[in-house]
């Protein structure tokens, strides 16, 4: 009948062949029959149609043939599965987890697929928002995100809300302002989120400040009750600032309605640690971008139960003074892994960590020397920034190695232009390492392409140390061969076709020889590719 009615659109009224091209009761046109007559055979011939593929699936599709829950478990290898860092991943990753929804990938397969999908909890409990300035879906996003989560049952809720990276330039993001669909369409999806904070065990954060200060609204959804939230990691970043010309400096606040949550990992930026509103006591995981030395310091107190602390002071706070009150030495007996980017200046001054073992520090080593002695910790782990080991300063670096004899693993990381030839400082330093650092297992370098120039290969052989050999006494030697070898180069401008990453065959023969003797020797571009698999593709040693 669709298509009568198309026809009688090209025709006059006068030009009509027949008065009863609508349906009506008891109507006796032979036209109007045939075409009853025709659209039933065509409903009958798609159901018939729909039936037959489903049999054909059935008999050659290989999933139909298994277990519901068998089939089940072979698609959630597909979706990346939930944990407390689901969410890491860069923002490409993101995206394409947004946009091509793994439960509807397989759905779109056939009616088994989906009926399996729609009724599998673990499929809807990880939720991918990509908040663009251009949002297609309006204020139906809320409406759909019910039934997502619906479909998840009583599970655990992984969420993510995230916006374009300043990267990326895809969207005239300047244009998503409070006045537009695609921020209403943000505040209908936060609104739709509410009933289900009590479920969310991870919550991800990459919004506008405005729409974290909205998840502290008071709509009396739910009565505030800290015993009914799950959130362990809270990740808080706040997007747009340069463009938040309705309140240019305004410090946003993040809260639930539903209650002070307590988090064990928390990652901030872009916000000030005194507006986010949880119970800092059950911290274990902490991140944060961009504090003063003041703030890294308040915050280990507030976390006494802190183990893992990373974070970075700008340069400008470098030369602040630090408030008497703060500057009374802070003993942290829980933290185990301290990652200082940046300027950190004179924060080990004020700390002492007995249980430290993993240290990553960026100024130089004299700074280390009274926070081992004073800390006497068992370190296992050390990364050593750029002027930790500047030229003329071989003897203190050996001092401070000299206070860690658990070592396993050494790094040096972002090495400039400092050494005139880096490789031959490697050479003489790495054989003085033995005797001081019995367990060092790993030695991983990460250095300039200006450095790259001046690196021989031919003195990597001599960074590995000779297996354990027997003494006079027949006792072993106190150290132990080398396990893995890493050298990397940042800030690669240069091209790895034009010859300059190529090793050189015999030096190539030698690494491959090490490699053959169990030593794990890796040596990439900024990019992560592989120099010696270019090497060997190059001299055909494959």
């Amino acid at each position: 009948m669709d298509h009568v009615h198309g026809e009688q659109n090209r025709f006059p009224a006068k030009l009509i062949p027949c008065t009863h091209t609508e349906r009506r009761s008891g109507s006796s046109c032979s036209i109007c029959l045939r075409v009853e007559k025709l659209n039933r055979n065509v409903v009958d011939a798609v159901e018939q149609l729909s039936v037959f593929l489903e049999q054909v699936n059935c008999q050659y599709d290989p999933l139909q043939r298994l277990p519901v829950e068998l089939a089940i478990s072979i698609f959630l290898y597909l979706p990346r599965p939930p944990s407390l860092d689901v969410f890491d991943v860069t923002f490409t990753a993101k995206k394409h987890h947004a946009l091509r929804p793994v439960p509807f990938l397989l759905g779109s397969v056939c009616r088994y697929w989906r009926r399996i999908v729609w009724s599998t909890p673990q499929f809807w409990n990880v939720l991918w928002l990509y908040v663009r300035a251009c949002d297609p879906m309006g204020v139906a996003r809320g409406r759909m995100l019910s039934e997502w989560l619906d479909r998840s049952g009583q599970l655990p809720l992984y969420v993510c809300m995230f916006m374009p990276d300043n990267t990326t330039h895809e969207h005239h993001l300047s244009s998503y302002d409070s006045q537009s669909v695609a921020w209403k369409s943000t505040n209908e999806t936060i609104n739709a989120l509410y009933r289900y904070i009590p479920q969310i065990r991870v919550l991800h954060l990459s919004l506008a400040g405005p729409q974290i200060e909205r998840f502290g609204r008071k709509l009396g959804i739910a009565k505030p009750d800290d015993s009914n939230l799950i959130l362990e990691r809270l990740f808080i970043d706040v997007e747009l600032r340069e463009w938040s010309w309705e309140f240019p400096g305004k410090c946003y606040k993040f809260s639930l309605e539903a209650g002070t949550p307590s988090p064990t990992h928390l990652s901030f930026r872009e916000i000030d640690f005194q507006d986010i509103h949880i119970h800092w006591e059950h911290i274990i995981n902490l991140e944060a971008s961009q504090i003063s030395l003041q703030s890294a310091l308040r915050l280990l107190r507030l976390a006494p139960q802190m183990q893992h602390f990373k974070f970075n002071i700008p340069s400008d706070d470098y030369y602040h003074e630090v408030h008497p009150s703060h500057s009374s030495d802070i003993i942290h007996h829980s933290l185990t892994s301290l990652i200082c980017d940046g300027d950190s200046g004179k924060f080990l001054h004020f700390i002492t960590c007995p249980a430290l073992e993993k240290l990553s520090y960026g100024p130089g080593s004299v700074d280390l020397h009274t926070f081992l002695d004073r800390s006497a910790c068992g370190l296992k782990d050390l990364t050593l920034g750029t002027r930790a080991y500047v030229n003329n300063q071989m003897d203190t670096l050996l001092a401070t190695l000299r206070r860690t004899p658990l070592l396993t693993r050494l790094s040096f990381n972002h090495c400039t232009e400092h050494f005139d030839d880096f490789s031959s400082f490697l050479a003489r330093f790495y054989p003085k390492l033995q005797p001081l650092l019995p367990h060092l297992r790993f030695f991983q370098v990460s250095c300039s392409p200006t450095l790259f120039r001046h690196f021989r290969w031919s003195d990597i052989p001599l960074m590995i140390p000779p297996a354990p050999q027997l003494s006079d006494s027949n006792e072993q030697v106190v150290w132990q061969p080398l396990h893995q070898l890493e050298v990397t180069f940042t800030n690669d401008s240069s091209s790895s076709e034009d010859g300059a990453h190529v090793i050189d065959r015999e030096n190539l023969l030698r690494i491959m020889g090490l490699v053959r003797d169990g030593v794990e020797i890796e040596i990439k571009d900024r990019e992560g590719l592989d120099l010696i698999t270019l090497s060997q593709e190059i001299h055909n040693l494959n």
